[in-house]
């Protein structure tokens, strides 16, 4: 970092300007014997004071394990972001045919080298039909502000429609041998039924 623009705010008070490196740690300190008081006291060293200057875009991901076609009206994604992102909620959401039930932080420990990078978010689908999510462009922030850009689409099929099956006899309702034989039929594709 580069120092610059020493003011005098009090007699208790200076303000000083500094031109951060990109993207690294700037660490400040008045170091001891900096300044002295009006009797020539010597100052002690001031604590350090670290600030991180990022430019850096956060960049989200998404990501669904379900098989696809499913029959579930609830599941769950996953987020991943590239670093720590602030708050968002479901309305930084473009989502089709569901809703956000909730989002959830996988890593609330600030400790963490994973904090507030990585969410779950549960799904309810409306109806049967595709069921589309992405992250709106500005509307997830790292913890500097710096906007991320749109996320990519999950696409997941949904069909919460039971078949229907219907029966018929191919010989009528009253017959005079010992072997029918009817026809079933489903309104959709379906594994071999159990008669």
């Amino acid at each position: 970092a580069v120092l610059s623009d020493f003011q005098i705010i009090s007699e208790t008070e200076y303000q000083v300007s500094a031109t951060l490196t990109p993207d690294t740690v700037s660490v400040f300190q008045v170091v001891a014997n900096a300044a002295v008081d009006a009797i020539n006291n010597p100052s002690a060293a001031s604590e350090f004071l670290r600030i991180r200057q990022d430019s850096q875009i956060p960049i989200v991901q998404l990501n669904s394990s379900i098989n696809q076609p499913t029959n579930l009206q609830s599941f769950k994604l996953t987020l991943e972001s590239t670093e720590s992102i602030a708050d968002f909620n479901g309305s930084d959401f473009e989502v089709t045919n569901a809703n956000i039930l909730k989002i959830e932080n996988l890593y609330e420990d600030a400790d963490h080298p994973l904090f507030r990078r990585f969410f779950e978010i549960t799904l309810q689908a409306d109806a049967s039909g595709p069921v589309n999510i992405q992250t709106k462009s500005n509307s997830i922030f790292d913890i500097a502000g710096n906007p991320s850009s749109v996320s990519n689409t999950i696409n997941i099929d949904v069909d919460l429609d039971a078949p229907q099956i219907t029966i018929t006899s191919d010989g009528g309702d009253i017959v005079n041998t010992d072997l029918v034989s009817f026809t079933l039929a489903a309104n959709e594709a379906i594994q071999a039924p159990q008669v």
